[in-house]
């Protein structure tokens, strides 16, 4: 009988129970997840509403590097981005009387109805925070299993701390929690409220305001289309121009240059315009602050984790999976065939090449992405159109059934939609025919 555990109850997490649960004669594994309920990043909390969230500068200089809380991330009204047609788990789909593009606690919802269904409950400690992970001395350097680890964690109410050894870690705790924030000329002196989307939570308390939205992401744009609303002018700050339609009251502008200490934003082609916020949509770092240094893992300016293997295993202790790590996917699915590829390795139904073998593979994907033409921050674990041919990795060294063909003609459709009209293609709603044709209206 082999020991996991599971670090995080997000969506990645329930999915590492669910296949783990189906070999209960090989494994027996914990998810520990610091907050009192499932669903990770798709659990949302207002703690201050109607009052514009504490300035992410102020946050930063309270915490240490990677550092920083757990924190709800959901703001009131996130719809997917992708339909629920196909974000889904396999074999397990979103109730039929839902939209396509689903709000948040729908996710929530399902995620619960999940963990109710597959019986997961039991599998579950929340209140847990995990504060160390670390390598237990090696006995054999050739077997997949031969590092044990050392897992210590903390209840967050009761203060309590506990240590346990297991055999494999499976580490599920996502990568949208830890804002980046960029090195912006003038930002420690800049008068105005900087806050991170992390932080933001609804459109109301911009209401007359003019607001700077930094970043043409999903999520700037999204902020942008929420907060257009109540705001006098929202400005769409980003060094590549989005081609999408935006509401009258958004302003396209370029990069920023420098901001002022009198409230002014100078942007990179000489325009300069006053603003009452800044909310920074620029992404996340990724973040492993509970692992030691002799884990084998090390974040590179928070942009790239490595080595993984397929973004998967750490090559330098293969006991040691990480699920999710990238981004530019879809998720549930992809999250799906990772796990059931992790769980046939463990159980010694896959091998894994040699050591250097892996290190060259993980080199060699990551130099091929930077002659695709990614920056550097983005080669790391951005998929892209790679997306289709990961999944079809993951299939065939899992030996696991791939995504239908249907999904990837409707993911292309909804990109496409997206890209032409932010603001309206929630709007459709698509029907999936047969493995292969999809309608929408």
């Amino acid at each position: 009988m082999k020991r996991v555990a599971v670090i995080g109850a997000g969506a990645s997490g329930l999915c590492c129970a669910r296949h783990l649960s189906r070999f209960p004669e090989t494994f027996q594994f914990t998810v520990y997840e610091q907050s009192e309920q499932v669903g990770g990043v798709w659990v949302y909390s207002n703690p201050t509403p109607g009052k514009i969230p504490k300035d992410v500068r102020d946050i930063v200089k309270s915490c240490e590097p990677n550092r920083i809380p757990f924190h709800s991330t959901m703001y009131k009204h996130l719809r997917t981005n992708l339909p629920k047609e196909i974000m889904l788990f396999p074999g397990f789909p979103f109730n039929d009387h839902l939209p396509s593009f689903v709000h948040h606690t729908d996710v929530r919802s399902y995620l619960e109805k999940y963990t109710e269904h597959y019986k997961l409950d039991r599998f579950i400690q929340p209140g847990k925070l995990v504060d160390c992970v670390s390598p237990l001395p090696q006995t054999s350097a050739d077997q997949i299993d031969s590092v044990r680890w050392s897992v210590s964690t903390q209840g967050l109410s009761t203060g309590q701390r506990a240590s346990e050894e297991f055999d494999f870690v499976l580490i599920c705790n996502g990568h949208y929690f830890a804002p980046h924030v960029p090195q912006l000329r003038g930002l420690s002196s800049f008068p105005r409220p900087v806050i991170h989307s992390s932080w933001y939570k609804e459109p109301e308390p911009f209401k007359h305001q003019s607001v700077l939205v930094v970043g043409a992401g999903p999520s700037g744009m999204d902020l942008v289309i929420d907060l257009a609303a109540h705001a006098r002018v929202v400005y769409l700050c980003s060094r590549v121009t989005p081609k999408s339609k935006v509401p009258e009251n958004v302003q396209k502008l370029p990069g920023i240059s420098e901001l002022k200490e009198d409230g002014r934003v100078c942007f990179e082609n000489g325009e300069e315009r006053s603003v009452d916020c800044v909310v920074l949509a620029t992404g996340y770092l990724y973040s492993y602050p509970f692992l030691s240094e002799e884990s084998g893992i090390k974040v590179v300016e928070g942009k790239r984790v490595t080595h993984l293997y397929k973004h998967t295993f750490n090559v330098a202790h293969p006991s040691m999976a990480v699920v999710g790590v990238n981004s530019g996917l879809i998720p549930f699915p992809t999250f799906d065939l990772q796990v059931q590829w992790i769980v046939r390795v463990w159980r010694g139904m896959n091998a894994l090449p040699p050591k250097q073998e892996m290190i060259r593979d993980v080199d060699a994907v990551y130099e091929s992405r930077l002659q695709d033409g990614l920056p550097p921050h983005r080669a790391g674990h951005y998929l892209g159109d790679k997306r289709w041919e990961f999944n079809e990795q993951l299939s065939q060294l899992g030996g696991i059934e791939p995504p239908p063909p249907v999904v990837r003609p409707l993911y292309d459709l909804v990109r496409e939609q997206r890209a032409c009209d932010v603001a309206t293609y929630r709007d459709n709603t698509f029907t999936i025919i047969n493995n292969k044709e999809f309608s929408y209206s």
